[in-house]
């Protein structure tokens, strides 16, 4: 079942911003934002639905997506 996209308005509430990206996919409603920042941010259809609810605080920031993590360098002094 399609789910109906969220507006601009939500999706720059839901960034802080004029978001510099948008996908949405309407068979399962995930919304995948870049931010002005240019952080990239996934969220699930109660995730953004439910920010736009009447008297629903929104006190928890948007999640950033994992990253892998970086490999430590040696540096030239400490390799002998």
């Amino acid at each position: 079942m399609a789910v109906k996209p969220p507006t601009q308005k939500q999706i720059a509430d839901l960034v802080g911003g004029t978001p510099m990206d948008v996908a949405f996919n309407p068979d399962t409603g995930a919304l995948c934002v870049i931010a002005p920042t240019g952080q990239k941010f996934r969220f699930t259809p109660e995730d953004w639905q439910k920010r736009d609810l009447p008297g629903v605080e929104n006190s928890e920031p948007p999640q950033e997506t994992p990253s892998k993590p970086k490999k430590a360098r040696k540096s030239k002094s400490s390799a002998k």
